[in-house]
């Protein structure tokens, strides 16, 4: 089963720019490839850019992967960057000081050696600076998520995963902060006997002063459910606290005002279906404020968006998942599912 992906732009309208677009369309997009779009950009000629991977099955590889659509939905470019035999893969872009930023992860030369892949591409997607930078070794990246700070430096979390002898697949959430030019300025990378460490978003604090990130098991104590990492601008360790009511998995944290972070992921508690789509507003302190739940009609259960899940514009909140996710086959499922 190969996947084909759907741009409706007048949802996706770049709830993540504040850029208006003059046109609503609806656009297919598809190859002989598995596809797979982490996520997406709008430059300021109303161009969108998206990044993700494919499987190319005459190499028999992933392969990092972009595609550039006009404001009409109009296939510009599609390109595969690296031409290597190792695998890669984007999990990140944005669209700063007229350039587009990279984000993503490939082998090179060893295939058991993974790299941090930062890259730099003007408007034209030609390729202007390039890095690679050192992970833990026997380690590769699985997830990512980024920010740029207001000292105008990328901050990425994630998590890296290993084979392990303790657990068939250990995860383990990491921080990594470069400048501008892809030079690494920091990282910490947590070892963890707890196979399901990750980590799946991040925030810069509103006083500037650190980041707060958002992920399931940063520390090992008991009971289930999303915590909430607070770290100071060097990562340095301040606090873990549960995230309250009961939501867990991917957070996609957002100021609602400098006071109150709304987020969203997926709920469990006492009443609430198990597989909701949840939304959640704190005070700085994580003292829950407000929360709600959304699932289909006839309990059908839904999954929050792993990248770019939860948007404001104006007075208006985004809010997007999959609603009826495989969740014992999610990526060659034989179930219909909606985006919701």
């Amino acid at each position: 089963m190969k996947n084909k992906f759907t741009i409706i732009l007048a949802v996706l309208v770049l709830l993540t720019s504040g850029l208006y677009s003059q046109y609503t369309f609806q656009k297919v997009l598809s190859n002989p490839d598995d596809q797979v779009i982490n996520c997406f950009t709008e430059d300021n000629d109303g161009n969108f850019i998206m990044v993700g991977r494919k499987f190319s099955e005459e190499l028999n590889i992933t392969q990092a992967y972009i595609i550039r659509i006009d404001s009409t939905g109009e296939l510009i470019d599609e390109i595969v960057p690296d031409s290597t035999l190792g695998w890669s893969i984007f999990f990140n872009i944005f669209f700063f000081n007229d350039s587009l930023f990279i984000l993503g992860a490939k082998t090179i030369n060893d295939t058991s050696i993974t790299k941090l892949w930062y890259m730099k591409l003007d408007k034209n997607l030609v390729k202007t600076d390039e890095k690679h930078l050192g992970i833990p070794a026997n380690s590769w990246f699985s997830y990512m998520n980024s920010i740029i700070d207001t000292d105008s430096n990328i901050v990425i979390t994630g998590y890296t995963s290993r084979w392990d002898t303790v657990s068939p697949l250990n995860n383990d959430a990491f921080f990594y902060k470069l400048s501008l030019a892809g030079d690494s300025l920091n990282s910490k990378f947590i070892t963890s006997d707890y196979n399901l460490s990750l980590s799946y978003d991040i925030i810069e604090k509103s006083d500037q002063s650190g980041y707060y990130s958002y992920g399931f098991k940063y520390s090992n104590t008991p009971g289930e459910g999303g915590e909430r990492f607070d770290l100071s601008k060097q990562f340095d360790s301040i606090n873990v606290l549960s995230v309250p009511q009961d939501i867990e998995y991917y957070m996609s944290p957002e100021w609602l005002n400098d006071s109150i972070i709304i987020m969203s992921g997926k709920g469990y508690s006492t009443g609430i279906p198990n597989y909701s789509l949840r939304v959640l507003t704190t005070t700085i302190e994580n003292t829950p404020i407000d929360d709600n739940y959304f699932i289909m009609e006839g309990d059908i259960p839904g999954h929050p968006a792993m990248y770019q899940g939860l948007s404001i514009n104006d007075n208006n909140i985004y809010v997007g998942g999959t609603s009826n996710l495989d969740y014992s086959n999610p990526f060659f499922s034989t179930l219909d599912s909606w985006f919701h």
